[in-house]
């Protein structure tokens, strides 16, 4: 009878029941199993690096963001804060020393665009003459090439060579005078014998 029901079983049908029970299980199981997803940071707005500064009111210190411009300038920054939080005179003195050297900074920055301007400026004047220069080469060399072609289809007569003159003007033809004698080779009767000369 253990055959008989070995033979009657559909083993597809079995497999694909087996391949549901591991995919629900998998399902299930995955989020108890993998770690727990990462937290989003507050809705709070904060800076990336933070540092303080004193206030210059009565040296009150506030946090503001601080541009991390290496480690040496984040530790002079630092320093110079705590010495700021000693002191309300030392605090406005470290508040002008700040404002002066990002005064400074923008001074650099304002000069260093001023020479990146005057260098395109420089790039496109010199571009400007060398197709001026260009456009004037293609005109001389346009006028001599016409020039040339002028002086090659107008030759000049070569030496020794006898000049060409031109025929003289065929005018009217012309008839001999009343009572002159008519021309040599016709007889004395007119262009026939028996016309009278008169």
């Amino acid at each position: 009878m253990r055959r008989d029901v070995l033979r009657r079983v559909r083993w597809a049908n079995v497999s694909l029941a087996g391949a549901v029970l591991v995919a629900l299980t998998t399902i299930v199981v995955w989020p108890l199993v993998s770690a727990s997803p990462p937290t989003l940071p507050p809705d709070t707005a904060r800076p990336l690096v933070s540092g303080t500064i004193v206030t210059a009111r009565k040296g009150e210190v506030a946090e503001q963001p601080a541009r991390a411009r290496g480690g040496k300038s984040a530790a002079r920054s630092r320093a110079a804060n705590e010495r700021a939080a000693e002191s309300p005179a030392a605090g406005k003195r470290a508040s002008r020393t700040t404002r002066r050297r990002a005064e400074e900074r923008r001074a650099a920055r304002n000069r260093a665009a001023e020479q990146r301007a005057a260098k395109r400026r420089a790039a496109t004047r010199r571009a400007a003459e060398k197709r001026a220069a260009e456009k004037r080469a293609a005109r001389k060399r346009a006028a001599e090439k016409r020039a040339a072609e002028e002086r090659t289809s107008t030759p000049a007569p070569r030496e020794g060579a006898p000049e060409a003159t031109a025929p003289p003007a065929a005018g009217p033809p012309t008839s001999p005078p009343r009572g002159a004698s008519p021309p040599t080779g016709t007889p004395a009767g007119g262009e026939f014998g028996f016309e009278g000369s008169g």
